[in-house]
């Protein structure tokens, strides 16, 4: 998805850190000399529901250990104390017991200070599609370009242990792989070149896939699109009312480039957010939209899914509780906890909250994004449909991460 990911009103600002950079995940997080005062504010079932989910799909993947700092859990033993939550749980109050006798909570290094963190909102869209070019639906959605090309720098420091100078500064970007996308450029007179992947201005202002009709998922507002792509996945409605959901499947390998930041002179920091960016895109001519638009060279392309949005993680996303982090920090497929306020609106129509709301819920760390690097980042994902859209225009507030860790004597007590 994020895959989108992931990821979202992240493309509004970029927040700076001022302490001392994470080098890796040993870093990422310590255990908090006390626990939360734990509580959640949706359905019991869907935390059940979705807590499984990450266990059966950790039991088929080839994942390994989870990784908590410098805590390390074994995958097979961190299933099994899922289980035993889930199993052993009738209701919220006996799982914040079980929770609070089996699990230590881990504070994330965060932003300022350790566990806070600034969170934002991502969504699934809903887009008017369409399958031939229109006035007002001429932008392409792509899948993926076969040309593209991945190069695993790992390999090569093997080769060349003098390139790992270059592979840590691949990793400063928090990639959890020093991997490069790139092409194919062959020469007439000479050996073939590989060069980095396409930029959106190749993809969106050059159209160098123009002749590639089979790349076409369907046609879509260009805004809607580039919007669709900080999402990662969304709901493409036909002109004839039939319906489809893309997902992420790929992404060209630029870094990602939060628009939002370099339009404060026209939107005011505290009025900044995905409603007033799109409006204020709206107001421009083609040539000065796409020019902004560019500015982030990062570019999305989707496939077509039969369920649910897929997570980074492969399990469908669950609203509410399924959280983007960094994926070369936190652990995908580990339970959470997220303090947050959360916005109230006056009405469906309302674009600012009349009042922000304390709230706190368990999450489920499945998905990761090109905007959601470091450790004081976190995307929760909303949902589908207007309500979720209008909550994730406006999330860009501080919050508080933990991860639940099963106890030394907890595992003893399940093997």
């Amino acid at each position: 998805m994020k895959l989108n990911v992931v990821a979202t009103l992240a493309l509004l600002l970029i927040w700076g850190c001022a302490r001392a950079p994470v080098k890796d995940r040993s870093e990422a997080m310590r255990k908090a000399s006390s626990p939360p005062a734990v509580s959640d504010d949706l359905q019991f079932e869907s935390l059940v529901s979705g807590i499984n989910a990450n266990a059966d799909f950790l039991e088929k993947s080839s994942r390994g250990d989870l990784i908590f700092g410098q805590q390390r859990i074994d995958k097979k033993k961190y299933i099994s104390a899922l289980r035993y939550l889930t199993k052993n749980s009738e209701d919220k109050e006996s799982f914040y017991k079980s929770v609070y006798q089996n699990f230590d909570f881990y504070e994330v290094y965060g932003n300022e200070n350790w566990s806070e963190i600034k969170a934002t909102s991502y969504y699934s869209p809903v887009l008017k599609g369409s399958k031939k070019k229109t006035k007002k639906l001429w932008q392409p959605l792509y899948s993926t370009p076969k040309d593209i090309l991945v190069i695993d720098v790992d390999e090569f420091v093997e080769s060349f242990p003098k390139w790992k100078v270059f592979k840590e500064q691949i990793l400063e970007q928090r990639s959890s792989r020093s991997l490069i996308k790139a092409r194919l450029v062959e020469e007439k007179n000479g050996p073939s070149r590989i060069v980095p992947y396409y930029k959106r201005e190749d993809i969106d202002e050059k159209e160098v896939y123009k002749k590639e009709k089979d790349l076409v998922i369907a046609y879509v507002d260009p805004i809607d699109s580039f919007f669709l792509q900080i999402q990662g996945s969304g709901i493409i409605e036909m002109e004839d009312g039939s319906r489809f959901t893309v997902g992420y499947a790929n992404q060209n390998g630029h870094p990602y480039v939060a628009i939002g930041s370099l339009l404060l002179d026209k939107i005011p920091k505290e009025k900044m957010s995905m409603q007033a960016l799109q409006s204020y895109l709206r107001t421009l001519s083609k040539k000065e939209m796409q020019k902004i638009l560019n500015k982030n060279p990062s570019y999305v392309f989707f496939q077509k899914i039969e369920s649910k949005p897929i997570a980074f993680l492969g399990t469908e996303v669950v609203d509410g509780r399924t959280v983007a982090t960094d994926n070369g920090l936190f652990p995908k497929g580990a339970l959470a906890f997220l303090e947050f306020e959360k916005p109230i609106f006056e009405s469906l129509q309302a674009t600012e909250p009349v009042e922000w709301k304390k709230s706190a819920r368990f999450v489920l760390d499945q998905d990761t994004g090109g905007a959601i690097r470091g450790p004081g980042r976190l995307d929760l994902y909303a949902g589908g449909g207007p309500e979720a859209e209008q909550f994730a225009g406006v999330m860009k507030n501080p919050a508080r991460l933990f991860y639940l860790v099963p106890k030394p004597e907890f595992i003893r007590k399940l093997d």
